[in-house]
């Protein structure tokens, strides 16, 4: 389903009208973390410029955002990731006293490799100096609670004599100089009259001293940016702190499909190694012009009688509201409710109808529609939210694009046309709105009254480039290549260890036979040079496409075979999950499936062959090649992790580990978890099955282990370190009877960082594979490092962040992390070229989301040895 979330959209709740809770917002309590919609006012006291030069002077913690969060920059969609501040402003928390991440008398900076030019989206942020000064921190709530921003903006500065020349609101925390009165122990109530008549009680209750060097210092940058890109009249939509440029001009429309796509922008400001940046990330917005409404009329006509159940694919889909571009997930259907419905409001019963009516003069035309769930995240509940918003499908936009969208060849590559920016044309977009910073009165007079200002272009630094690496086959040693590309050596040489492939079954429709027979012969050629002991299929035809069809064929004939091969007509979801869990599950067997379509492209069918050939190879528990790891009796883990999308509030983390000093070995497993420290659990469990494996395939446990660890936001780092790293270690311990030597290694790739390099006339061209950045735009507090490991032909390639958060034992510099790291990415055998992290996190990811997309459960322990999920 288009524009689906992997976790609830984090905006403010829809009002629920007249369920009140005195705070902020109907529906939502007032949330001590500065919100997206920062408003200043004033002339700042003395001693605010001081901020900048403290934030210099002190390495910063672990948190907030260093432009290092969200989605990856090109795309029409953005993702979820990390980077944000979470929990709120940390008054009295100063910088010097959060936990670093980084091990111990560790060098971050490594020496292998070419140095070469470099430049990123990183722009210098230019401080003045001066005296300490303290923020005062407020919490303000509303009653009755006021849903609008504007509404509790305007109520605020009702009162702009008593809070002084100059304060920062955004709708729930206030920042002052100097505190409301004599007293901060108690709140501080005020009967607010607004235009219309209606009184509203405006209660300040103070919640602590924030002082320049303070951490949280940080968010209240991040406010000031957000306000400058207000003041250029770009609109927030959405979650994720994105503002977007709706303005008559600026979006490109597709009509055909009915979409627009909106430029859009986040900026954060926050300490490097030894300078204040900001960081610009670009974005593109799918502003679909279709309701939910809409959506909901065609599965109508489309599913008849199962009309309910086609509409489930809305859940988990996010939303924008008509009337004030809130975003929401939605959780659930209320198929009893409509906008007829009554509530209470005030004491008076009032429908749907007339609440929107008559708040927001929005008229709603269907009265029999039911109305959207969506739930309070765990986060709202402890902030007070405990009841779900309910919303009208026919005010509720759809956003991403649709299953037919994503499969349209020509929309998407109209799509590309403008989300795929070159090097170039990205950094276009980049001085671009610069230039409309610094030509902005009100953003210019905002930035000098905090001392601050920024240059104009990106920095500018060295890097290294770390070579191009040589893989080995068993009869041929090759180098990658400059393009990280070598599928040619596939089609003529043995690979490195081949599998037996003696007995297997194809199974495919009639109308598909012709079809299934060209594949066969396809095989027969391409799979002799490979040296895979070999016999043909046996070809098995369905009587239909149903699943049922399939079912019954594999039960017939598929008993004891090494694989079965499917070819479907078409990609019907249910079928492929019905198929993939019977036979990961029930009879587990290593399976393939093709689409009939993928095969019917005449000289291109041997390179289908091939590319299949390969895949199964590996299902079958061979390897196509490998890289040299000089490392001995190691042990290398990947680790990811995937939202289940049946099994409610569950999650299923994968680790795959390498048992060989090859890489070509694995073994897998899978676990579900609701809770932290059922992960911290399942981390102990898994490591304690792969250690057995190693045992077992070396007769020996290995002497190092090195675990790269995808999917952790910035603000998790410290429960990661202190549960996750600390359940390794203890198994380790305790399964070896040695003191664990052991790295753990974060792998973030939803950045928003990009690099680029430099052609002979001094344009800017998407740097090599194997250049990596570990200084300069680097964290202070962090062992981290950026690797570009992969080629794009379009577009502009995104870095991969790494973060060493624990080295004990093992003796390894930041040249060795840097290059196991970059030939571990040559590792993934279902692509002949590296790709953006490191084999085992992506094989990880592969085995979480065929878990939590298909087979609901662990697959069958009699798998784990094979790559059945590739």
């Amino acid at each position: 389903m288009a524009g689906r979330a992997r976790g609830r959209a984090r905006a403010v709740p829809p009002p629920q009208p007249g369920e009140t809770n005195g705070n902020g917002r109907a529906g939502r309590s007032a949330a001590a973390a500065p919100v997206s919609r920062g408003e200043a006012h004033g002339t700042p006291g003395p001693g605010f410029s001081a901020v900048s030069t403290h934030l210099q002077q002190m390495s910063l913690a672990s948190g907030g955002n260093n432009g290092n969060g969200n989605g990856n920059g090109n795309g029409a969609e953005v993702s979820a990731g990390r980077g944000s501040v979470r929990g709120g402003p940390r008054p009295g928390v100063r910088m010097g006293q959060i936990v670093s991440m980084k091990p111990a008398m560790a060098k971050k900076q490594g020496e292998k490799g070419t140095k070469i030019p470099l430049a990123a989206n990183y722009f210098r942020v230019q401080p003045r100096s001066g005296e300490n000064f303290v923020l005062h921190h407020y919490n303000v709530a509303f009653d009755p609670n006021q849903d609008v921003a504007f509404d509790r903006k305007r109520l605020v500065s009702h009162h702009r004599e008593l809070l002084g020349s100059w304060y920062l609101f955004d709708g729930a925390s206030l920042f002052l100089f100097k505190p409301i009165g004599n007293d901060t122990t108690q709140p501080i109530k005020f009967m607010t009259p607004k235009p219309s008549g209606e009184v509203v009680e405006v209660t300040f209750k103070h919640v602590g001293e924030i002082p320049s060097s303070d951490y949280a210092m940080l968010q209240i940058f991040s406010i000031l940016m957000r306000r400058s890109l207000e003041n250029l009249q770009f609109k927030l939509i959405g979650f994720r702190r994105e503002y977007y440029d709706l303005s008559v001009g600026s979006k490109m429309t597709i009509p055909r499909h009915n979409i627009d796509l909106a430029p859009g922008y986040v900026a954060s400001i926050r300490q490097q190694e030894n300078d204040l940046f900001m960081c610009v990330g670009v974005r593109h917005k799918v502003i679909r012009r279709d309701t939910v409404l809409d959506f909901m009329m065609i599965r109508r006509k489309e599913a008849g009688d199962h009309f309910r159940e086609a509409c489930q694919d809305l859940i988990n889909a996010t939303v924008i509201t008509t009337y004030n571009n809130e975003t929401y997930r939605i959780d659930d259907i209320n198929w009893e409710a409509n906008p007829m419905t009554t509530f209470d409001k005030k004491g008076t019963p009032t429908t749907f109808m007339d609440y929107y009516q008559d708040k927001w003069g929005v008229k709603i035309n269907n009265k029999t529609q039911p109305l959207l769930v969506s739930r309070p995240t765990k986060k709202d509940r402890r902030g007070g939210e405990q009841k779900a918003a309910l919303l009208v499908p026919e005010l509720c936009i759809m956003t991403g694009i649709s299953e037919a969208m994503r499969n349209d060849f020509n929309l998407k590559r109209e799509m590309l046309k403008v989300t795929s920016l070159e090097p170039t044309r990205l950094a276009e977009r980049y001085r671009g709105l610069i230039q409309k910073l610094t030509s902005n009165q009100d953003v210019m007079n905002d930035l000098a009254a905090w001392g601050l200002s920024f240059e104009s272009v990106p920095i500018k630094f060295s890097g290294r480039n770390l070579g191009q690496q040589t893989l080995h086959m068993k009869d041929v040693n090759f180098s990658a290549g400059a393009d990280a590309d070598w599928g040619q050596y596939l089609k003529s040489n043995a690979v490195e260890r081949p599998a037996k492939l003696q007995r297997w079954v194809v199974i495919a429709v009639p109308q598909d036979q012709r079809v299934a027979q060209d594949f066969i012969q396809g095989m027969n050629k391409v799979i002799r040079p490979m040296r895979v002991q070999y016999n043909p299929p046996e070809l098995v035809m369905a009587e239909s496409d149903r699943t049922q069809a399939f079912q019954a064929k594999i039960q017939e004939n598929c008993r004891g075979v090494d694989l079965v091969c499917m070819i479907f007509p078409n990609n019907k979801a249910e079928r492929y999950h019905s198929l993939k869990k019977l036979l990961c599950c029930d009879l587990p067997l290593p399976s393939q499936v093709v689409l009939s379509k993928t095969l019917q492209k005449g000289k291109s069918n041997l390179a289908v062959c091939t590319k299949v050939a390969g895949q199964i190879n590996c299902k079958l528990g061979g390897a196509l090649w490998r890289v040299q790891i000089p490392v001995k009796n190691l042990m290398i883990c990947g680790y990811d992790a995937y939202h289940d999308s049946k099994l409610k509030g569950k999650s299923v983390g994968a680790v795959v580990a390498s048992l060989d000093s090859g890489c070509t070995q694995y073994y897998s497993t899978a676990s579900y978890h609701d809770t932290r420290q059922e992960i911290s659990a399942n981390f102990g469990f898994a490591i304690e099955k792969c250690l057995d494996a190693y045992h077992a395939y070396n007769g020996n446990y290995p002497e190092k282990i090195i675990f790269y660890r995808d999917g952790v936001g910035e603000g998790q780092l410290d429960v990661v370190k202190q549960y996750e790293v600390a359940a390794l270690k203890a198994t380790i311990q305790q399964k070896t009877g040695l003191p664990p030597k052991l790295a753990c290694i974060v792998v973030s790739k939803r950045i928003n960082t990009r690099l680029f390099a430099f052609d002979q006339k001094g344009e800017y061209i998407n740097p090599s594979p194997g250049t990596v950045v570990d200084d300069v735009i680097t964290c202070p507090e962090f062992y981290d490092f950026f690797l570009v490991s992969q080629n794009v032909r379009q577009g502009t390639v995104s870095p991969t962040m790494y973060n060493v958060i624990e080295d004990t034992g093992l003796g390894l510099t930041a040249d060795h992390y840097q290059m196991l790291t970059f030939r571990l990415t040559h590792m993934y055998f279902n692509w002949p070229g590296t790709v953006r992290v490191p084999a085992h996190c992506q094989m990880a990811h592969k085995l979480a989301f065929l878990t939590g997309q298909s087979l609901h459960k662990e697959a069958d322990p009699s798998l784990s040895m094979k790559q059945y999920f590739l």
